[in-house]
């Protein structure tokens, strides 16, 4: 079925035939029209977007929360619904399709939720970048969330914004400079990374006992090949015919791509460093894992690359 006239039923049987759509769960707090943990992310997705029930947003964020995106962190729930309602001006017929939600927690801890969307939508607004441009465009977004009884108490934003940037036919380094300049006139600063030059080489990662297999082989996938600079180890991790999904709507094919790819990235920041702050996974040996890891990156631009001269 075409993305485009999927309905949110649709969109659910999809999750379902997937084997993406848990049994019904007891969720104390939440509203009782939710069935599960998906159940709830996908429809209050669905309400706040796609319906613009943008005042929905008081009944499902604490309003105190932290949200993380690439600009920065914001505090408090005005930010969430000030912000929702600019993006949604800019594209009011933007449809947001679940391809996964990936899961972990209980209502003890709370849960942490990973969700992949596909985005499709036409710029008939002002958006952050200029004035309307009519152009459709598609891009991926990933929210990972904190939720308790009924509320995202914090969450981690991030959108494929240039892909946006150049479907919309905008200039994406000018767009970045803007960026920049709306900010502080003082650049943020971070002193030096984890991966201090003239340290001893980097340890190997060592797998922890209180951590599954599939944990401990995705924090030494990213320890090892981005702090570590072992991308051989790529080939242990990746099959040859892996594919990628990377900015700007692009999708590396092989092996050989990927690690390609790993190259160029470290190769503009020589103190890149990633620090993996939660891992979870769903799925078994027979069918399967589906991995969500949140992470950081720091690292100082000082060398040419896709990014352009040193900064």
């Amino acid at each position: 079925m075409e993305l485009a006239t999927r309905t949110l039923e649709q969109n659910l049987a999809e999750l379902k035939r997937l084997g993406r759509f848990p049994d019904k769960q007891e969720l104390r707090g939440f509203e009782t029209q939710y069935e599960n943990i998906v159940d709830y992310i996908v429809k209050i997705t669905y309400r706040i977007w796609e319906q613009a029930d943008m005042g929905y947003i008081y009944d499902t964020y604490l309003h105190k929360l932290e949200v993380h995106t690439g600009y920065g962190t914001s505090y408090g729930v005005e930010d969430v619904v000030s912000g929702s309602v600019a993006f949604l001006a800019a594209m009011p017929d933007r449809r947001m399709y679940a391809e996964d939600v990936i899961w972990s927690g209980d209502n003890d801890a709370g849960f942490h939720t990973s969700h992949l969307i596909f985005n499709t939508a036409t710029n008939t607004g002002y958006s952050p970048w200029g004035p309307p441009t009519n152009k459709q465009v598609q891009f991926i977004a990933i929210a990972n969330c904190l939720v308790k009884e009924n509320r995202i108490v914090e969450e981690w934003l991030v959108r494929d914004t240039i892909a946006l940037v150049n479907q919309l036919g905008y200039d994406p380094r000018e767009i970045a400079q803007k960026a920049l300049a709306g900010k502080a006139k003082t650049h943020d600063t971070f002193g030096e990374t984890d991966r201090v030059r003239g340290q001893p080489a980097p340890e190997k990662y060592e797998p922890q006992s209180n951590l599954s297999d599939i944990e401990n082989l995705v924090r030494r996938l990213f320890h090892d090949v981005w702090n570590g600079r072992c991308f051989s180890y790529l080939s242990e991790v990746y099959d040859d015919d892996a594919s990628l999904h990377i900015t700007d709507n692009r999708e590396l094919k092989t092996l050989a791509d990927i690690r390609a790819y790993h190259l160029g990235f470290v190769a503009q920041f020589p103190d890149a460093f990633i620090n993996v702050e939660h891992v979870y996974s769903l799925g078994d040996d027979h069918n399967g894992y589906r991995v969500a890891v949140r992470w950081r990156f720091t690292g100082t631009h000082e060398r040419y690359g896709w990014y352009g001269e040193a900064t």
